[in-house]
């Protein structure tokens, strides 16, 4: 599941993974992403940090109980995210394609592996 406030971003997100075979969710904030959550399995949220916040802690927090494997990356231009850091893994802006890909291959990589 892809998260965030851009429209723009998201779709540059769907288009690259899509393209790489991953299935994509996406949604604008929090709420619209706990509903998906609801309905879906989520093996994995990028969540841009702009929206990395309480919400975010609560999102985490109610879809690990539903779903307690879920991978997460946070996509950020803001290196210093010590907290976002203990929540998963961080994808510097502006985004990469081939940094997003490979990221999202090592997570989806090490739920396989355990």
């Amino acid at each position: 599941m892809c998260i965030d406030d851009d429209p723009a971003v998201l779709k540059t997100q769907e288009l690259v993974l899509t393209h790489h075979g991953y299935r994509v969710l996406s949604a604008t904030n929090m709420a619209e992403a706990l509903e998906i959550a609801r309905k879906n399995k989520i093996d994995l949220a990028l969540i841009d940090h702009s929206v990395c916040n309480s919400q975010h802690l609560c999102f985490l927090e109610e879809v690990r109980k539903q779903q307690p494997g879920i991978k997460v990356a946070i996509h950020t231009g803001q290196p210093e995210i010590e907290d976002c850091l203990k929540k998963g893994s961080i994808i510097p802006k502006p985004i990469n394609p081939r940094v997003l890909v490979a990221e999202i291959e090592r997570l989806c990589a090490e739920e396989s592996a355990g």
